[in-house]
């Protein structure tokens, strides 16, 4: 008899045992769920991710996934675009290059090229021209996002070469579309203005 009632106290200990044990698993279960937004938010300035391309935030702030290297490169294609042609690449680049300017501005560089005739003398002399880049500096934490361009156009034609130093100041805008084919980086020059070339 008291053999059955060890037994039956040991099961009951084992119960009791078991119950406490489930319900602090479930206590930690619930604390954890509550701080896990907190933990995600303090891991995300400090987490890393290392690659050859450079070295990245493991958490992707979709408002500022564009990197500097990405505005650089972005702004150099859209003025190779805009200012590199030649009689066969003309027409091509401007039709290229409305997916990556504002309107205004890109009216603006069409008219400044029809009022200098530039398709007509690329076919008249079979010149061509070409883009060399000096500098290019971009605030991604200004708003709008800033930035200023130093770049050489070197015209040939014939045997001449003439060399035109010209600074770019602008802004860029996130394009709400998104990237795409035909503006892979999402992104749009505006408000470009010139200003004298200082070295």
């Amino acid at each position: 008899m008291n053999q059955m009632q060890n037994v039956s106290k040991m099961f009951d200990g084992m119960k009791i045992t078991s119950i406490c044990s489930v319900l602090s698993l479930v206590i930690v279960v619930v604390f954890m769920s509550f701080n896990k937004d907190a933990a995600v938010k303090d891991a995300s300035g400090k987490a890393y991710i290392k690659t050859n391309s450079g070295t990245f935030s493991a958490h992707i702030d979709e408002s500022s996934s564009v990197s500097i290297y990405e505005a650089k490169l972005f702004v150099k294609n859209s003025l190779r675009l805009a200012f590199a042609h030649n009689k066969h690449t003309f027409k091509e680049n401007m039709s290229a290059l409305e997916y990556l300017l504002q309107k205004k501005d890109m009216n603006r560089i069409l008219s400044d090229f029809e009022k200098a005739e530039e398709y007509e003398n690329y076919q008249r002399f079979d010149s061509r021209s070409e883009v060399s880049f000096d500098s290019i500096s971009i605030d991604l934490d200004a708003v709008p996002i800033k930035g200023v361009c130093k770049f050489r156009r070197n015209i040939y034609f014939y045997n001449e070469q003439a060399t035109i130093p010209t600074t770019c100041i602008f802004q860029l805008e996130k394009v709400d579309a998104g990237r795409s084919d035909n503006n892979p980086y999402g992104l749009r020059l505006k408000n470009i203005d010139y200003v004298d070339y200082i070295k």
